[in-house]
């Protein structure tokens, strides 16, 4: 890792530059990186754009436990995520509030990058699985609409 003279801290450019390319290469917005990753969201969004009020302001460091925990991703372990199925009830529930919170059946499928027909059994909870790509996107979007609804 590359150490700042605090070794709490590490340079932030590498790994902006990491995240950047998994973000390329395994097509999976920035919130559901960080989540995937363990890491608050905030943070990797201050890494790609710069703090709220500064944008364009890039950081120049970052904490070493959130660095080495977005170190540990690679693309095959986010790309993994659409082959990997999990039980489909907590996203299922999820999805379910977004929708009473005004999301509809197609909003979602975008959100969720899949095709509308595949959000229905979701929604309706006959799905029994989903894959682990679907659960985290799910995450990634009741995460982003708390972040709105929590700085309204």
């Amino acid at each position: 890792m590359i150490l700042t003279t605090d070794h709490r801290w590490v340079l932030a450019a590498p790994f902006r530059a990491h995240v950047k390319h998994l973000l390329t290469v395994a097509r999976v917005p920035w919130r559901a990186l960080a989540l995937h990753a363990g890491v608050e969201p905030a943070l990797v969004r201050a890494l790609l754009h710069g703090r709220p009020g500064e944008p364009g302001r890039a950081l120049r460091r970052l904490p070493a436990e959130s660095a080495a925990r977005l170190l540990a991703l690679t693309p095959a372990r986010l790309t993994a995520l659409a082959s990997r199925h999990v039980e489909a009830t907590t996203t299922s529930r999820r999805l379910r509030r977004l929708h009473a919170q005004g999301l509809d059946p197609g909003e979602l499928a975008r959100c969720l990058q899949l095709r509308p027909a595949e959000v229905v059994p979701l929604l309706d909870g006959s799905a029994l699985f989903c894959t682990a790509r679907t659960a985290l996107l799910a995450a990634a979007v009741e995460d982003a609409r708390a972040t709105v609804r929590d700085a309204a």
